[in-house]
């Protein structure tokens, strides 16, 4: 789980960018801050029950986790999982969002 001054709290953001992939979908904008704030999003049509929808959203927070020191700073971060997210490992899903920041240009070198 990452901290409370990371999470996104109201949700709005200005001129979003949006990158998609067979997992997820990530939206993001600048906020104007030197820190990532990160909200993952499941919808009741990946899953009906609660207890799915928290362990997809404790997946991706391991995996943002592991990866939250390579990502620069000042954005705000939508992530919107799909339900192949289950039958995917933590290291899969991991790569994924490494390739998808790639993608953004928003890793550190």
């Amino acid at each position: 789980m990452l901290k409370r001054k990371y999470r996104l709290g109201n949700i709005h953001l200005i001129k979003p960018i949006t990158v998609e992939s067979s997992l997820f979908k990530i939206r993001t904008s600048e906020n104007g801050l030197s820190i990532n704030r990160f909200s993952i999003i499941v919808s009741k049509r990946v899953d009906r029950h609660s207890v799915v929808r928290n362990r997809i959203k404790r997946k991706l927070g391991a995996s943002l986790n592991e990866i939250f020191d390579k990502i620069k700073g000042g954005r705000d971060f939508l992530i919107y999982p799909k339900a192949a997210v289950l039958e995917k490992d933590k290291s899969h899903i991991t790569n994924e969002l490494l390739d998808k920041f790639k993608k953004l240009h928003l890793l550190n070198d």
